[in-house]
């Protein structure tokens, strides 16, 4: 009894035994399989990270084109703003230059409506006598206008006798024009019309009533001698030249045997001029009225 109960407990053991290691083994291959379970998971985890990094790097590099992008558009727009700003301060600039231009035009068209007004003004007092004279006076002034080819508006406000290129004639001066007329019917040589407005200068030479007078212009001289009243006829050669406008200058010249006097200018100006011409026919009495009608 006792050696089969030995036995019984024996087998027992040996039972217990191969269930214990049939147990650890179940443990190791339940532990393996949570261990391969579990590294798959991390595998699953670690390709899903790796997907979500590169749509990261994917949506940086689209953000990385997109901001260079970005950034040469930008420094396109920098430099178009910098070329937009210099070309509004040129601009400014252009307009404050044709702002300025406009107030010199305007100044400047001002002046010339100014002077345009008193050239009319000139004009229509210098029309004026030939408007007011008779009807004899008339046809001699048009006879006087066929002769010498002169316009209507033209008539002898005075005549004086002189010698001209060695001829004995009449210097008429008219509104505008100074004429002379040898007078001799059987010469038909043309007569002398000067346009008062080409005249530059008046030169005196020689002193008394009946001295000689130069006339100049830029291209031409001509000269008038032994002018009886040669005041006189200067006075109204100035007076006509001031009154269409023109600064006629008069200069004196003093003669002498070895003629080393230099011209001397006497008067600045067509003003002074007259004023020393007319000084001495305050006493003319309606000749004075004559030659001076047009400074009224």
């Amino acid at each position: 009894v006792s050696t089969q109960s030995t036995g019984e407990e024996k087998e027992r053991e040996k039972q217990r035994q191969k269930d214990k290691e049939e147990q650890e083994k179940q443990r190791a291959l339940l532990q393996e399989r949570e261990s391969l379970l579990s590294t798959k998971e991390r595998q699953k985890r670690f390709e899903a990270r790796e997907a979500e990094l590169l749509d990261q790097i994917k949506r940086l590099e689209k953000y990385r084109e997109d901001y260079l992008k970005y950034k040469k558009e930008f420094e396109i727009l920098e430099s178009d703003r910098q070329s937009l700003e210099e070309a509004l301060s040129a601009a400014n600039a252009n307009t404050e230059r044709v702002v300025d231009e406009r107030l010199n035009l305007q100044e400047k068209l001002d002046e010339l409506e100014t002077e345009n007004e008193a050239l009319m003004k000139r004009l229509q007092s210098s029309d004026a006598p030939n408007r007011s004279r008779s009807a004899a006076l008339k046809q001699n002034d048009k006879d006087f206008q066929v002769k010498h080819n002169l316009p209507e508006t033209e008539f002898p406000i005075e005549k004086f006798k002189c010698l001209y290129n060695s001829k004995l004639g009449l210097l008429s001066i008219t509104p505008r024009y100074v004429v002379f007329d040898s007078g001799l019917p059987l010469i038909s040589e043309p007569s002398t019309v000067i346009p008062i407005a080409d005249l530059k200068s008046v030169r005196k030479i020689g002193k008394g009533l009946t001295g000689s007078a130069e006339l100049s212009s830029n291209k031409e001289v001509w000269v008038f001698k032994s002018i009886i009243n040669r005041k006189a006829a200067l006075n109204i050669l100035v007076t006509q030249a001031e009154t269409l406008g023109f600064d006629l200058q008069t200069f004196r010249e003093k003669l002498s045997r070895n003629f080393r006097h230099e011209p001397k200018s006497i008067v600045s100006g067509p003003k002074k001029t007259i004023k020393r011409f007319s000084s001495s026919f305050n006493q003319k009495g309606p000749f004075m009225k004559k030659i001076l009608y047009s400074s009224k």
